[in-house]
């Protein structure tokens, strides 16, 4: 008593699938015509607010690095995390050092401190502590006491200041530098 299966019904002949040629002889041409007209409209369009962006963002006034320093102090003052703190000190001091410095953003403490030395009048020391202090407070999760971080804060605001006053006495030297 063997069940055999019973046979499968014949299916569709394979050609034709894909049905008869003249079926693309119909496609209408001022249908596509329009179609291909609204793509290069919305290109053109796309390409214009593009280059009106790009014209836009360079119109806009660059803030100064101690303005942008200032900012960042303020949202370190603001800050609850002492991690958050540290990084935004850090960064505002890196930020107006970069007016007399050009590698200041990228450069560790250590090498930092070095290009202080060697091509500024500034207090290298005094910097290269307070981003070490920074450094420490980032790396370590220790509460840092309110206290210490107001004093980082008002550090922070002089070397700002210095950094400020130094960058506009070197631009006048070049100045009379170039007027002679």
């Amino acid at each position: 008593m063997q069940n055999a299966l019973p046979e499968l019904p014949v299916g569709p002949d394979l050609e034709n699938l894909r049905g008869p040629l003249e079926a693309t002889n119909n496609i209408p041409w001022p249908l596509l015509l329009a179609l291909l007209f609204l793509v290069v409209i919305c290109i053109g369009l796309l390409g214009w607010w593009i280059h009106a962006q790009r014209k836009k963002s360079k119109r806009r006034p660059k803030k100064s690095p101690f303005a942008a320093a200032e900012q960042l102090l303020l949202e370190a003052k603001k800050s609850t995390d002492e991690g958050h703190f540290a990084q935004c000190t850090t960064e505002a001091i890196r930020t107006c050092l970069k007016a007399v410095l050009r590698e200041a953003g990228s450069a560790t403490t250590a090498e930092l401190n070095e290009q202080i030395k060697k091509d500024t009048q500034l207090n290298a020391s005094r910097i290269h502590l307070i981003l070490q202090t920074c450094d420490e407070l980032k790396f370590s999760e220790q509460a840092d006491p309110h206290k210490e971080r107001s004093q980082l804060l008002n550090t922070a605001g002089q070397i700002i200041d210095e950094v400020r006053t130094a960058a506009s006495a070197a631009s006048a030297a070049s100045e009379r530098k170039a007027q002679t």
